[in-house]
């Protein structure tokens, strides 16, 4: 579910497993000023998202939601 934060920008949990064609590894980690937890993360695929939690849990390998929202078209 996109939860809108303003503009085109939106939050979207990542609740399930981490085997879609979508989850991609994890190239390099910025941490956003003034946040506790958020990141940005620079992904295999080229892209650069935002991720707010423990990349830990993430075992390396985030959902692109760029790769995915262009695949559906």
């Amino acid at each position: 579910m996109k939860i809108p934060v303003g503009g085109d920008s939106y939050l979207e949990p990542d609740e399930g497993a981490r085997d879609s064609r979508f989850h991609v590894g994890i190239v390099s980690i910025e941490r956003i000023p003034n946040t506790r937890v958020g990141c940005r993360v620079t992904l295999t695929c080229g892209h650069v998202v935002m991720t707010f939690g423990d990349l830990q849990a993430a075992q390396g390998r985030v959902l692109c939601t760029v790769c995915r929202d262009k695949a559906a078209g």
